[in-house]
């Protein structure tokens, strides 16, 4: 499977690319870590797009069910 090209960070809007590191929040927001506005919201998780793509499929073009 392959992650979304199109899912932009919530901050700059720039697309995400399979190394940048990136935060999602409790509410499944997706920024880049350098961007992601701490004062602000809880972090559920970090790593790489991909590290994150994999562990949270709905990121992926395609989901099997």
């Amino acid at each position: 499977m392959k992650l979304n090209p199109n899912i932009l960070c919530n901050d700059c809007r720039k697309a995400f690319k399979e190394d940048d590191l990136i935060v999602i929040d409790v509410m499944n927001t997706l920024c880049h870590q350098f961007c992601f506005p701490v004062e602000l919201y809880e972090i559920k998780d970090r790593g790489t797009y991909k590290e994150i793509g994999e562990k949270y499929p709905y990121f992926y073009n395609e989901v099997i069910h």
